[in-house]
């Protein structure tokens, strides 16, 4: 029952907030969205298409650190990047993301 919960909960949609336990906790990429980590922290188109040919993260952990950005590619093609914007806190958490899409 649990699994089928999971998977309803992620049709779709492009990312989600998976948690495994009340401390690992997860960005990932669904239904054929792609994330990859950048340095950059507000990129350009070109900076997340040459990130994402790059390789792309099944998953990201989530810890308290907020700020991190990600170059994504939805399922149905479109490009962004997010960046979480405040800690995630204890269990059950919530995850606010920021995102801008190109």
């Amino acid at each position: 029952m649990r699994r089928r919960a999971a998977a309803a909960a992620r049709a779709g949609r492009d990312i989600w907030f998976e948690a495994v336990t009340a401390t690992d906790r997860f960005i990932t990429p669904v239904n054929g969205a792609v994330i990859a980590r950048i340095a950059l922290s507000k990129p350009a188109i070109n900076d997340c298409v040459t990130t994402l040919r790059q390789g792309s993260v099944e998953r990201w952990p989530v810890a308290g650190e907020p700020g991190i950005p990600f170059c994504y590619r939805a399922a149905a093609g479109g490009m962004g990047y997010f960046s979480v914007v405040a800690p995630v806190g204890p269990s059950p958490g919530v995850l606010i993301i920021n995102v801008q899409s190109f």
